[in-house]
């Protein structure tokens, strides 16, 4: 499960997959999505996951595909911290 809410001007983007909150595929869109959306309508962005979880880090499945399959997500999570990192909210 994922939600987008606007509360008070703050986009809250929440990322919950009933486990671990692995960062996949899913879990990169799901959050470029969020931030997409509040730079058009928030003015500050809380990012969270599920109560006492927000994530167990990248999705081992996925590098076990392959070091093409690894290095793809790699690069999409690195990709995604250097935008939350630079996010004009």
């Amino acid at each position: 499960m994922s939600a987008y809410s606007l509360n008070d001007a703050v986009a809250i983007i929440e990322v919950d997959d009933g486990k671990a909150n692995a960062v996949g595929h899913s879990f990169i869109d799901t959050v470029n999505a969020g931030l997409d959306r509040a730079q058009s309508e928030a003015r500050a962005v809380l990012l969270k996951g599920r109560p006492g979880m927000f994530s167990a880090g990248f999705d081992l499945k996925e590098f076990e595909k392959g070091p093409e399959a690894t290095q793809t997500l790699v690069n999409a999570g690195g990709r995604l911290l250097l935008r939350l990192f630079s996010h004009p909210q």
